[in-house]
C-alpha cells in the first residue's frame, strides 16, 4: 500500500509576516519555542516546522551578531 503524503502549501515570509514573528520573539522572550510563536502570530497555513526553521535562522542570526560584536572589542 502506497501513502500519499499531504503537500502543505509554502507560505512566503512576507515583511508582515515576519513583523509577527519579531512581535512573538520581543513578547514571548528570546528563549520562546515555536509552538507559543505560531499561536501569537496566529498566520493561517503557517506550520509549527516553518516557525521551527524560522527560528533556527533567527537565533543562528542572532548568535553571529553576538560573535562579531565581541570579536570587534578585542
Amino acid at each position: 500500500m502506497e501513502e500519499r503524503k499531504e503537500r502543505r502549501l509554502r507560505i512566503k515570509w512576507t515583511p508582515n509576516v515576519n513583523k509577527k514573528f519579531n512581535e512573538a520573539i520581543r513578547r514571548l522572550g528570546e528563549k520562546a519555542t515555536a509552538i507559543p510563536i505560531l499561536e501569537y502570530m496566529n498566520v493561517p497555513q503557517l506550520t509549527r516546522k516553518q516557525v521551527e526553521n524560522r527560528l533556527q535562522q533567527y537565533r543562528e542570526s542572532e548568535s553571529l551578531t553576538y560573535t562579531t560584536a565581541l570579536l570587534e572589542h578585542f
